[in-house]
Parts: structure tokens; sequence; C-alpha cells
């Protein structure tokens, strides 16, 4: 491993505090490999470390299997170094929610991500599944090159997996509904009424998913929030 490697895991070390395990438990954050830091520190220690990516380390970091090194992993990795093997090696080691969350974050920005959304979602691990969709989600807030018929084309998936009852996937798929229909006032109405048919599915989850993302972008908040948003 070389220095700098080292250098970041003893500054994890140094930035821990054991009373945040009970934390991190308390909202279902797997703390098999954890050392007690929360995101905030995880973040100032990234920018301390580079200005920019550094993806060799993020690798080395990754290997550690410890679950705060890999969350800096996450934010020091290039997405244009990724290569699909790489993209699946990493997702199938995700045991947490916030890893998935966290290093998604970066995986949105990788060229080629799209292609390998379908495959990730019909993956049957829970983390992989999950993957899936907290990518549809970012798409949703952050890219601005996708339009509201690539959205749309989404929907097929999320109806497919819908009947997801585990908790991880059902949150996500919900999660990626509620965030198209958010983006602007024409995926708002798609996505209104697609929820809307799923309520008559009679699955437990998918109407669970449906009625949640209607009861939310049907409020006063939401919807000026929508009317002042310049998203395509």
């Amino acid at each position: 491993m070389t220095d700098k490697a080292k250098k970041l895991l003893a500054a994890l070390h140094a930035a821990a505090n054991p009373d945040d395990i009970k934390m991190m438990s308390k909202f279902g954050i797997n703390t098999d490999k954890v050392i007690g830091v929360r995101v905030p520190g995880i973040r100032k220690i990234a920018k301390a470390a580079a200005k920019g990516y550094d993806h060799p380390t993020a690798l080395e970091l990754w290997g550690t299997d410890i679950h705060e090194a890999r969350i800096l992993a996450g934010l020091l990795a290039d997405p244009e170094e990724f290569t699909p093997q790489l993209v699946w090696e990493w997702t199938v080691d995700f045991n947490s929610w916030d890893i998935v969350d966290l290093v998604t974050d970066t995986f949105e920005k990788i060229p080629f991500i799209n292609e390998l959304i379908t495959e990730l979602a019909a993956d049957k691990r829970e983390f992989v599944r999950r993957t899936a969709f907290v990518i549809i989600a970012g798409h949703a807030v952050h890219n601005k090159k996708l339009t509201a018929p690539d959205f749309i084309a989404f929907f097929p998936l999320i109806e497919k997996y819908s009947t997801d009852d585990r908790n991880f996937v059902r949150k996500a798929v919900n999660w990626a509904l509620r965030n198209i229909g958010k983006r602007n006032m024409i995926l708002r109405t798609a996505a209104l009424e697609f929820a809307e048919n799923l309520v008559t599915s009679g699955n437990k989850t998918a109407c669970w998913i449906a009625k949640d993302a209607i009861r939310e972008l049907n409020t006063d908040k939401v919807i000026a929030r929508i009317q002042k948003s310049k998203k395509a």
C-alpha cells in the first residue's frame, strides 16, 4: 500500500468516534467493518487528500474492505477510469445502503453507466439492484442531458421491480419514481399517470411505492418547486 493510502487510513482512524457506530446501526448501516466516522468527516479528509480525483488511491482504499475507506474511495475515484468490469467488482461488494448511495454519486458520472442499469436491476442481490434505481434517482436530479422520454423509458424497469419488497430495493424504486416526477411538470404528469396505473396492480409493495409517490408529487411544496425548476 502506498504511503498516501496509509496516511488516509490513519486520518480516518484519527477522526473515528466509536459512539457514532451505535448511531450508524440505528439507521440501518452495516457496522461489521466500520470505525465510526460520519460522512462530513470523510468528505473533509477527501478534500484535503486531493484537489481532483485520485483513482489509484481510491482502488487501494476500496481493497481495505473498511466501510469508511470505501466511502472515501468513492469520493476519490475518477468516473472516466471505470470499466464495466470495475463497476461490477465494486457493486457486488456493496453491503450497506449508505455505501451504495454515496458511491453511486460517482457512478452517475461514468459515461457508459446507463448501459448497465438494466443488468444491475436484474441482479437478485439487494444492494446491486438498489444501485440501478439510485442511479436513476440521481440522474433525475443531476443529469441535464437526459430528456423526458429518456426518463419515461425507465418506467417499465420501475414497474418490473416494484414488487421487490426488500426494504432497500423498494425504497430505491420509490425514490427513482419520485425524483423523475419532480424533475419537471411534464414528468410529474407522466409519473402520476404511471403511479395511478401501478396502484391497480394489486401488489402490496408496488401499491406502497405508487401511493407514496402520488402523495409527494401532489404536495404544494413539490409542485411549487417543480414550477420553478428549469430542468428539461
